[in-house]
């Protein structure tokens, strides 16, 4: 076999850098002309390629030390050394090449490419006809490591360094086989994920030039996955790929507060990168940090198969199942919980915060997710967004697919049903509603809703025993907030029929409470979406939006307790009492149950304990002082008192209430201005 210098050069390069065979024929060569091998090996590999000296012995061997291949790769030395037999039959190829101290700081890209890929490129040989036939083909029997570690970085913030690395070349690639190898992915500067796991060894099968993996394992894992602060440990972790056309599966058992779960795992190494799950009861607690603060996950799990692929901040979420013990609380009620075991298909991209940020996801893109809650059926799309320079803003839907009204109401918890128990319906209803947030607009207007449920389609068969609405209608006992019974309703003592009240008085309750009683049925979008809208943007607490009817609800029916069963009861009745009684009729009932002062319930009792008048007899700006007593009661009295007289909290309250009268032209301009200036004329001598 006859080899030219120029055919050496290359030779060592690729004995340097890739591991083929080396002739140890040429080392004398390469010794005296180590600057042009460097050269020669720089210009081939696109990079600065420097070795620092080479050695040749007269036991077979060659040593190169001081081995830089830019910032790629750095070793003390390569020591390539040829059997005793090989040289006897003839074969000058190397049997066995020692890496020492290698220092690999390789980098694989999102789309799968890296400057060591390139450089194996570039450096793999090129065959041809001859050389396949050749019948002295050097072979390169294996490649040892040691005292160093090779070191591959990720774009997504993690790396994996393996560590007692040994290499066995095969024709098209090289078996690689470690020690101990950690991996890690993410971290604070990729959206608050990050995992790490330490595997006992690995073995792999790589293909050349595409350093891709035909087939692999790793075994004797264990580590941890931690997402937006909620560290979940992992452990029994071992990754295979059995051919090049199969995908990379993993096996783990994830720590469920002492509880092994086994989930299995397809990676999904194109690009995205991503993974196919799937388990039984796995823990959903990692991920409570990300749901909106009225959704707890903290002890839910979830059965089922989901994709979850990443490409940098953005997560792509495709996944069906059942969740069981999801929690649905809220921040405006603070003393109750409902907890639910959908069966869910969601399919959704989340971009998760940047670096830096205090967000743990930054936009949430809803492109189907269809939950399954026996025996209703939700649908929700949208686009919701916010950054830490953009306020929140986007669109979401929810409908809901038509529903049997006497199922849905058996469904409704016994623990949160209370007065409804006994309420019979028949019929079906369905529809949606829809929410347009954007919190960069002025104040006021940065919520819109827009709903589409027709309750019609319910007929209700049978009252409720304890919540039978149709008695509002006559006389019976009620309950005060306070103690208090008394008999209320058109024979009763002090009752005010609707009658004998102006509109201009109880305009001022409408205007102040509920401008838009009169036009909508029972809940009113516009107010609901305003105190929403409050909550969004600082998350105080607005007076709740309840209207007239809500009102009259749970002070005639329900207890003052801030809970989900309750809003539920209030709602059901609320829409009952729209279908039962008149506008005026729930009017009438609300300012004769009303407190207005201490121990004062009604508007005719407010009027003679405040003015010592008769209803008929209220000027606008006493009206207007009574319906601000409304919200509170005690504490404004208790100014009132202190001062002596109308003190200036409450004077701007009832200033407020008169602009509203003038705006829903409750009173006329030229009587809001003289309004304005009119002596209140209160009775304060009682008060004190």
């Amino acid at each position: 076999m006859r080899i030219r210098p120029t055919q050496r050069t290359a030779a060592i390069a690729s004995a340097a850098v890739l591991s083929v065979g080396v002739s140890v024929g040429v080392y004398a060569y390469v010794q005296a002309q180590t600057q042009q091998l460097n050269a020669a090996l720089s210009a081939r590999g696109g990079m600065p390629i420097s070795i620092g000296s080479v050695d040749a012995g007269l036991t077979a061997t060659v040593r190169l030390s001081d081995i830089k291949i830019g910032e790629l790769f750095a070793a003390d030395a390569f020591e390539a050394r040829v059997a005793f037999s090989s040289l006897l039959s003839g074969d000058f190829g190397a049997d066995e090449i020692l890496v020492e101290a290698p220092r690999l700081n390789a980098r694989v890209h999102a789309n799968g490419n890296s400057e060591l890929k390139d450089l194996v490129r570039r450096f793999a040989p090129q065959r041809t006809a001859s050389a396949a036939t050749t019948p002295k083909a050097a072979r390169l029997r294996r490649i040892v490591v040691s005292r160093g570690e090779l070191t591959i970085g990720l774009d997504n913030g993690g790396q994996l360094i393996a560590r007692d690395v040994e290499l066995s070349p095969h024709p098209g690639g090289v078996r690689v086989v470690t020690g101990h190898v950690d991996a890690s992915i993410g971290g604070s500067d990729h959206g608050g994920y990050q995992g790490a796991a330490r595997f006992a060894r690995t073995a792999l099968d790589l293909a050349l030039p595409s350093v891709s993996i035909t087939r692999g394992i790793a075994v004797g894992g264990s580590g941890s996955v931690t997402v937006a602060g909620t560290t979940l440990a992992l452990s029994t972790i071992a990754i295979s790929r059995q051919a090049p056309d199969q995908p990379l599966k993993a096996f783990a058992r994830l720590d469920d507060r002492g509880v092994p779960r086994p989930v299995q795992v397809w990676l999904q190494t194109a690009t995205p990168v991503g993974l196919r799950i799937e388990g039984n009861n796995l823990p959903l607690a990692m991920f409570s940090a990300l749901m909106p603060s009225a959704i707890d996950l903290r002890d839910a799990h979830a059965s089922g198969t989901a994709l979850v692929a990443m490409q940098g901040r953005h997560l792509h979420v495709d996944a069906n199942g059942t969740i069981a013990q999801a929690s649905l609380r809220s921040a405006r009620i603070d003393d109750s919980e409902i907890t639910i075991s959908p069966t869910v298909a969601v399919q959704a991209n989340l971009t998760l915060g940047s670096a830096g940020s205090t967000l743990p996801i930054e936009k949430i893109e809803i492109q189907q997710l269809r939950a399954y809650v026996a025996p209703a059926v939700v649908n929700v799309q949208g686009v919701l967004a916010k950054s830490a320079t953009t306020p929140l803003h986007g669109k979401l839907a929810v409908t809901l697919d038509r529903l049997d009204c006497a199922a849905a109401l058996a469904a409704v918890p016994p623990s949160i049903r209370g007065p409804l128990d006994g309420l019979t319906m028949q019929g079906s209803f369905a529809g949606g509603i829809t929410a347009a947030i954007d919190l960069g607009r002025p104040a006021g207007g940065g919520v819109t809703l827009t709903s589409s449920i027709d309750p019609s389609g319910c007929t209700v068969t049978a009252d409720p025993p304890m919540a039978d609405v149709t008695s509002l209608k006559g006389t019976l006992r009620h309950t005060y907030p306070t103690g208090t019974v008394r008999m209320v309703g058109p024979d009763a003592d002090g009752w005010a029929a609707i009658e004998r009240i102006s509109p201009m008085v109880f305009g001022a309750f409408t205007a102040a409470e509920d401008g838009r009683f009169f036009q909508h049925h029972g809940f009113d979008l516009e107010q609901i979406a305003r105190s929403l809208e409050v909550d969004l943007r600082d998350g105080k607490l607005l007076r709740g939006g309840s209207t007239i009817s809500q009102q009259l609800i749970k002070n005639s029916f329900l207890n003052q307790r801030r809970s989900f069963g309750r809003k539920l009861q209030e709602a059901v009745l609320t829409w009952r009492l729209e279908t039962t009684l008149t506008k005026r009729q729930i009017l009438e009932r609300y300012l004769n149950i009303i407190e207005l002062g201490p121990e004062i319930f009604g508007i005719a009792a407010a009027a003679n304990y405040w003015f010592d008048l008769p209803l008929r007899d209220l000027e606008p700006r006493q009206a207007a002082f009574l319906a601000a007593l409304t919200s509170e009661p005690k504490s404004m009295t208790r100014r009132i008192r202190n001062a002596g007289a109308l003190d200036a909290t409450s004077a701007a309250r009832v200033d407020v209430i008169l602009r509203a009268m003038r705006r829903d032209d409750v009173i006329t301009d030229d009587a809001y201005y003289m309004a304005k200036e009119a002596p209140l004329g209160l009775k304060l001598d009682r008060n004190r």
